[in-house]
């Protein structure tokens, strides 16, 4: 139950608690087995898909924009999310924390990137979780650009790591549909914003 009391606050984290919560996972190994899984086709039994996918416009102009706000993790950069450490690479082993706000309370959250992707036509990595996360599963952020337009999107698996988490898991799912929706906006927005 400690580690529930470490992740769950009825004020905001400082700084240094959440870079202290982020290396005390640093280490450890994934909170579920399925590592990689999003870098392929289906969900793992017993576990809740998430999807989002939005049209950014089209062109190269359009995808090295929409990739710079990737990188920069601008799909976190949600008043209600913040992600530390502040200016981490997304490259595979990297380890974040997310910091989040809901009905009153502050989670933090440990993830790590699984892999990431570097293509002409197509960019992204996966985050998973790390045992300090109150759900198991992976989530993967891509960008992609084909005749059709630049294409940004999120795609997931999850299932509750906690007793705690599954009494609220209709409140997390609903924390993940908003996620998804805002995430998408702020590439949209951000990408749009670089190109002027």
């Amino acid at each position: 139950m400690q580690a529930m009391a470490d992740q769950l606050l009825t004020r905001q984290p400082t700084d240094e608690e959440a870079l202290a919560f982020l290396a005390d996972q640093s280490g450890k190994r994934f909170s579920y087995p399925y590592v990689g899984a999003t870098a392929e086709s289906g969900v793992p039994d017993g576990y809740s898909p998430g999807f989002a996918r939005v049209r950014l416009g089209q062109g190269r102009t359009v995808f090295e924009a929409a990739r710079a706000e990737m990188q920069g993790w601008r799909m976190f950069d949600l008043p209600w999310v913040q992600l530390y450490p502040v200016g981490a690479r997304p490259v595979p082993g990297t380890d974040v924390a997310l910091v989040a706000t809901w009905l009153g309370l502050w989670s933090m959250n440990a993830l790590r990137v699984v892999y990431a992707i570097d293509e002409p036509d197509r960019a992204g990595f996966a985050t998973g979780t790390l045992p300090g996360h109150l759900l198991a599963g992976e989530e993967r952020f891509l960008l992609t650009s084909d005749d059709d337009g630049v294409f940004f999107e999120i795609s997931s698996f999850s299932r509750p790591d906690h007793p705690l988490a599954s009494l609220g898991l209709p409140v997390l799912r609903w924390l993940q549909q908003r996620f998804r929706r805002e995430s998408t906006a702020a590439i949209a927005g951000g990408a749009a914003a670089s190109i002027g």
